[in-house]
């Protein structure tokens, strides 16, 4: 698993976070630097099947996951095996709308 992390380094300083090493380009805010990271992560994912997740920091600066891809067997794997989790919603939309608004 290759986890994206958003991070704050400064006014107008949040950067992509991955395996160890800031990523070089800065951004001005946290939702462009979301942005990238799901690209990317995405981009990582679409290439090699590696699972990714993208994490920013919440409120409270308590880190919260974005969005995980996963391949749809193991979607599948984690449905059957995991506890219900909003989570899984995230991961979801790698793969094609799996929960739906109902009366739509």
């Amino acid at each position: 698993m290759i986890r994206y992390d958003v991070v704050y380094r400064g006014v107008i300083d949040w950067h992509v976070h991955v395996e160890g090493v800031d990523d070089p380009a800065a951004f001005a805010t946290r939702g462009a630097c979301i942005i990238a990271a799901n690209v990317r992560a995405k981009a990582r994912h679409t290439d090699t099947g590696a699972t990714t997740e993208v994490w920013a920091p919440g409120p409270g600066a308590v880190p919260e996951l974005q969005i995980r891809y996963i391949k749809p067997e193991a979607f599948s794997e984690l449905l059957l095996t995991a506890k219900p989790n909003f989570e899984l919603i995230g991961a979801s939309y790698a793969y094609g709308p799996l929960f739906t608004r109902l009366g739509n």
